[in-house]
């Protein structure tokens, strides 16, 4: 045939139909059978029309516009908006300082308030595997809290910042309304821990916040010199763990710089005193030498020590625990 001849016919004298001029008429065919018979009483918007009504219509809203007026809403229910979310691996910001806090699968409320070691950190806490896994074991919210610039400021210590009385305080407080309103954290079934400079600021806690929470369990703490005059909150539940060899903070304390370290018995002196507790009575605890006293309202001030160093074992909070009924 003549060149250019293809079989469709192109180059024959007829119209070559392309594929894309098929789909266009088959569309105009099934539109046209699409098309509705005007109705007599059927309004038509005219051009002008439209564009009223595109001027009195408020402007449509992007997702980016809901979503932030729904945070809004979200915040003023007081429900916690993705900025404000917190837990074992971001903070839980309050004012300056913050904290870290793990819920177990069921929370009820009960809790583990944690205090760290000089130069520690709430992550770090979060990271330990005896302190997770007995929170959660217990069904217990943990919360890791922080302190600023990673030492606690504590009355007499050498880090002590005088120009801010009573900050840890004011920080404790801070957060167990934070927790309470954030995690449903019940302070009347909540137990207050801490290790070393953690256990010191317990200790503090215990003299001054004493009816704050339900009790106190400082390990190798105790107060630093001079020691309070006075507990103003009186009695409490509180039991300590030392080690009869620790060298970082003795039993009988030790100085530091210009400071020194509390004497334990003496701490526990001030506190049977404060609490009205009568005399101490041997209490057979596995792996601890215990001695308890209790008060006409049969509160505990209970002092165990056990052969070792500077530490603590999770298994003495379980224990605890189970002392101050939280386990039921």
């Amino acid at each position: 045939g003549p060149a250019g001849a293809g079989r469709d016919g192109a180059g024959c004298g007829h119209r070559r139909t392309g594929p894309v001029d098929r789909r266009a008429k088959l569309f105009y065919l099934w539109a046209r059978t699409r098309r509705e018979p005007a109705h007599p009483n059927r309004h038509v918007t005219s051009r002008k029309e439209t564009a009223m009504n595109r001027r009195k219509s408020p402007p449509r809203r992007g997702p980016v516009a809901t979503l932030a007026g729904l945070a809004l809403v979200l915040a003023g229910l007081g429900v916690a908006t993705p900025a404000k979310a917190c837990g074992p691996d971001s903070d839980c910001v309050i004012g300056a300082r913050a904290y870290r806090a793990a819920l177990p699968p069921a929370p009820d409320g009960r809790a583990i308030i944690f205090f760290h070691g000089y130069r520690g950190s709430a992550a770090a806490e979060m990271r330990n595997p005896g302190l997770r896994n007995l929170a959660r074991d217990l069904g217990a919210i943990l919360i890791a809290a922080a302190s600023r610039d990673h030492d606690w400021n504590i009355p007499g210590s050498p880090s002590e910042d005088k120009s801010r009385p009573g900050e840890e305080l004011a920080y404790f407080d801070a957060l167990l309304a934070d927790a309470r309103a954030r995690f449903g954290l019940d302070p009347a079934r909540t137990l207050v821990a801490g290790f070393s400079a953690g256990g010191m600021v317990v200790w503090n806690l215990a003299c001054f916040r004493g009816q704050s929470v339900a009790g106190f369990a400082p390990m190798s703490g105790t107060f630093w010199e001079p020691m309070p005059e006075a507990c103003p909150t009186g009695a409490v539940d509180l039991y300590q763990s030392h080690g009869t060899r620790d060298s970082v903070v003795p039993m009988a304390g030790r100085p530091i710089q210009d400071t020194r370290q509390g004497d334990v018995a003496q701490a526990f002196a001030l506190m049977t005193r404060a609490g009205g507790y009568g005399a101490a009575r041997p209490v057979a605890v596995t792996g601890y030498d215990c001695a308890r006293r209790t008060n006409p309202a049969r509160k505990v001030l209970e002092l165990c020590t056990f052969a070792g160093g500077h530490g603590f074992r999770a298994a003495f909070l379980k224990r605890v625990w189970a002392e101050l009924g939280l386990d039921g």
